[in-house]
């Protein structure tokens, strides 16, 4: 049995192949992956690696950093 996904990196992977499994353009892929490399860096800043330690306060701390 394989272990679920925890990584960012690994959920923009699968991300990217249901765009791609559900025909989304190459463009909407491109601006997606785009703004999921920001929240990256956001993530990479406050040293957060696996998904399961993003919480609604992280998210909140990310729209206030984009702004």
């Amino acid at each position: 049995m394989t272990t679920p996904a925890r990584s960012l990196d690994d959920w923009i992977a699968r991300y990217h192949q249901q765009l791609e499994i559900l025909n989304f353009s190459d463009r909407t892929w491109l601006t997606q992956r785009s703004y999921l490399r920001v929240f990256q860096r956001f993530l990479d800043e406050l040293q957060i690696y696996d998904v399961q330690q993003v919480t609604a306060n992280v998210l909140q701390d990310f729209q206030r950093w984009l702004f």
